[in-house]
C-alpha cells in the first residue's frame, strides 16, 4: 500500500505580498478621483434639490404678498424685512438671514432641507436656524420671477460679512466668488423663475436707494 502524504503549501513569500500590496495601492490611487468626484457631484446635487425647495416656498410666499419675498415684507405683514439691517451681509447684497427661514418654516417638511450636504452643520428644527447653522444666503434685492435675479445662494462666499449700513448705497454690479470648502470653488443658486445654476461666481446688482417718497 502506498500511504498519501500531505504536502504542505508553500507560503506567500516577502516579496509576493509586497508586489501584492502594491498593485491594490496603485489601483485605489488612480481610483481615488474619481470616488471623490462622485462624492462631490452627489452633494452638489442634493445641494441644488435643497436651493430647489426653497425657491418653491419663497415664490409661493410671492404670490401671497404682492409678489415679494419674506426679505421685502414687513415683519407685521408676515415677513422679516425687519431683520436685513441686523445681519450679516455680503457685498451689501447678500445676507444671512435666519428670519427670512423662520417665516416660512411651515412650508419646509424637513429641516434638513436647508443644511448643504456638503458642510457638517444640524438644524434640529427651521424654528431654531441661526446665523451659526444656516447654509444658504438670501439676495435682499431680488426681483420676483425674474430668471437672472438670484434668490437665494451657498454661502460659501469669498467675502467679508458685515452689516448693511457698512455698504455704499448706489447701483453698481458685484461679482461673489465662491470659496473652495464646500463645492471645490463653486456654488449652487436658486434663481427667481426656480431654475438653480451651479458655478464660480454670482453676478448681481447692487441698487441705490428707493427715494422715500417711492417706498
Amino acid at each position: 500500500m502506498h500511504s498519501h502524504r500531505s504536502h504542505p503549501r508553500k507560503a506567500y513569500t516577502l516579496v509576493e505580498i509586497l508586489v501584492v500590496v502594491g498593485i491594490i495601492t496603485i489601483l485605489a490611487s488612480l481610483m481615488a478621483p474619481s470616488i471623490i468626484k462622485t462624492i462631490h457631484n452627489g452633494r452638489r446635487a442634493r445641494c441644488a434639490g435643497n436651493l430647489r425647495q426653497v425657491g418653491i416656498v419663497f415664490t409661493a410666499f410671492g404670490h401671497d404678498h404682492q409678489d415679494r419675498y419674506p426679505q421685502n415684507v414687513l415683519a407685521v405683514e408676515g415677513g422679516s424685512k425687519e431683520d436685513n439691517l441686523r445681519v450679516p451681509v455680503a457685498e451689501g447684497i447678500l445676507a444671512l438671514s435666519p428670519e427670512v427661514f423662520r417665516v416660512t418654516a411651515n412650508d419646509f417638511k424637513l429641516p434638513q432641507v436647508l443644511v448643504c450636504p456638503a458642510t457638517k452643520l444640524w438644524v434640529p428644527s427651521i424654528k431654531t436656524i441661526a446665523v451659526s447653522n444656516l447654509s444658504y444666503c438670501v439676495n435682499l434685492y431680488p426681483k420676483f420671477g425674474d430668471p437672472a435675479s438670484v434668490l437665494s445662494a451657498d454661502a460659501s462666499l469669498a467675502s467679508t460679512w458685515r452689516p448693511l449700513s457698512e455698504f455704499p448705497r448706489y447701483s453698481t454690479n458685484v461679482d461673489v466668488n465662491f470659496t473652495q470648502d464646500r463645492h471645490v470653488g463653486r456654488g449652487n443658486a436658486v434663481y427667481g423663475d426656480g431654475h438653480v445654476d451651479n458655478s464660480k461666481k454670482l453676478k448681481l446688482e447692487r441698487p441705490a436707494p428707493v427715494p422715500a417718497w417711492r417706498r
